[in-house]
């Protein structure tokens, strides 16, 4: 298991080209913490930060790109592991406060109609699953590569709280899907 808590790493980087200022770019991330487990039942890893600002600006670029990130909590849980029945692998992600520059929004929206409001984007899914060989056994999944076989089979998708909220407008729904 590993876990890791920061406080607000920062980065301002000016980018050349043969001696030439060409552009620059920064960050601000504000306080993350994560959790990554990784044992016989497969691979956790939970991760949540504060607030990102990030910017970059430059000759190659038509205008500035500016964007801020209120915060973001993520988890991915997955067997690796073979297993003789259907097991599940979990993903869960929130994106909270998506706030564009005004450069971005100049581009995708230049009369200005949609409204500025922060941005969201939230889900949390389950997805059923056959493993079909041990996903660390490098040997077995390059045999399975050569015969056409996949590691892995899909066989459903549940997918829960899922909200878009952008430009206006909201999304929300839940999906229930089964593969053959």
């Amino acid at each position: 298991a590993l876990t890791s808590n920061s406080e607000s790493p920062r980065a301002e980087t000016n980018i050349t080209v043969n001696g030439e200022a060409i552009g620059t770019q920064s960050y601000e991330l504000g306080a993350q913490a994560f959790d990554l487990r990784f044992d016989e039942a497969g691979l956790v890893l939970d991760g949540a930060f504060d607030g990102l600002d990030f910017a970059m600006t430059g000759k190659m670029l038509p205008v500035p790109m500016m964007f801020g990130l209120a915060g973001m909590e993520g988890r991915l849980a997955a067997p690796v592991n073979r297993t003789e029945e259907t097991g599940e692998a979990e993903l869960a992600l929130t994106l909270d406060g998506l706030e564009l520059g005004e450069g971005i929004w100049a581009t995708l929206d230049p009369g200005g109609a949609l409204p500025r409001e922060p941005a969201a984007l939230a889900f949390d899914a389950t997805v059923a699953l056959d493993v079909l060989v041990d996903l660390l056994d490098i040997e077995a999944l390059v045999a399975m590569g050569q015969s056409g076989d996949d590691p892995v089979r899909v066989q459903g998708l549940d997918l829960r709280n899922l909200l878009v909220k952008a430009a206006g407008a909201r999304l929300t729904g839940d999906a229930d899907v089964a593969f053959d």
